[in-house]
């Protein structure tokens, strides 16, 4: 956010503070690492690491269906007092607390849920969702030359920044063009076979894409729910790992 400056709880609160944030209202929208720490929470990493609501990392890789209450401004500071007076600020300890280890820096009523004060950041997690699958999963089953064909017949180039991956625009487009990897031939023999759950998962995450960050409400909960639950199968059946954005 600002140069040559680490992003810690403690700059970003010195920062905040300086610009007097909490005296206008605003929308917040960044990646996880800034919303989780905004929110004084732990990494990603951490036992409990949703910004959103308490869902634990072990529920969160078990691809079972779990439904936790939202996380409000209210109970992230009884959740930090926890942390604060009975455990002393004890690191160790922060999984008591819902990883809750410092304050919020947003002032904000108790009742205000952090999903309404902190948007989910949808570039982001189109990122992550296709470079996972990609370099994780559909790399290693096609191999390099294979696995790019498809990218670059959509002239779809991969950037080195912290590692080599698709960036934003170039995750919404593959994410549309998803049907090329059966279509074009890329997915072959066997590797068809091991393939076609990697296509239905993006036309899936498309779907889901599509109805969460449109502007107008395409369709019923119900059927939204179906998607994320086909997903999650999906990916289990795919043998990849679930990471922080396939619980929103």
């Amino acid at each position: 956010m600002v140069p040559n400056i680490k992003e810690t709880y403690e700059n970003l609160n010195l920062l905040f503070d300086l610009v007097k944030i909490n005296k206008i209202s605003f929308k917040f929208l960044s990646d996880f690492k800034i919303i989780l720490m905004v929110n004084g929470l732990q990494t990603a990493t951490s036992s409990y690491p949703c910004p959103y609501c308490c869902i634990s990392l072990k529920e969160l890789r078990s691809y079972s269906e779990y439904h936790k209450e939202l996380r409000s401004y209210g109970d992230n500071t009884l959740h930090f007092n926890k942390f604060d007076l009975i455990f002393e600020k004890k690191l160790k300890r922060g999984n008591e607390s819902f990883s809750t280890i410092n304050k919020a820096i947003f002032k904000e009523e108790d009742d205000v849920k952090i999903f309404k004060k902190c948007i989910i950041p949808e570039l982001y997690l189109l990122q992550r969702f296709i470079n996972h699958l990609f370099f994780k999963g559909l790399l290693p089953l096609l191999g390099k030359e294979n696995a790019l064909k498809c990218p670059k017949q959509l002239h779809l180039v991969t950037k080195n920044y912290q590692g080599e991956l698709f960036e934003g625009n170039a995750c919404r487009k593959w994410l549309k063009n998803a049907e090329d990897l059966k279509s074009k031939g890329i997915l072959v023999n066997l590797e068809e076979v091991y393939g076609i759950p990697f296509v239905v998962a993006f036309n899936t995450m498309n779907r889901i894409v599509e109805k969460c960050f449109g502007s107008k409400l395409l369709c019923t909960l119900s059927k939204l729910k179906a998607d994320m639950s086909l997903l999650k199968a999906v990916l289990k059946g795919a043998g990849v790992s679930q990471t922080l954005w396939s619980i929103l």
